[in-house]
């Protein structure tokens, strides 16, 4: 029998990983298909973890959800899992 912990570890990621889907697939031809303001700096955006280690993204997103008040959550493993597996 699988636990709780187990689950919910397994929907988190599966979340992110649909997430990560979905904005792969529809942010390329959005970017590549229309011309809006701002979109350099979207594509910065997107770009910019293969600039930093990972390590360095994972210490700036926990001090940030530690500002905010939820560190140790499930939106803060699943925006922490979109935001390093989004490139």
């Amino acid at each position: 029998m699988i636990g709780w912990p187990t689950r919910r570890l397994a929907g988190a990621v599966l979340a992110g990983v649909s997430w990560f889907i979905l904005l792969c697939l529809v942010l390329p031809l959005v970017l590549v298909r229309s011309r809006f303001i701002g979109q350099e700096l979207v594509v910065a955006l997107f770009l910019s973890p293969l600039v930093l280690p990972t390590i360095v993204i994972g210490a700036a997103i926990l001090q940030c959800a530690s500002a905010l008040g939820f560190a140790r959550t499930y939106a803060a493993m699943l925006v922490g899992h979109i935001v390093l597996v989004l490139p």
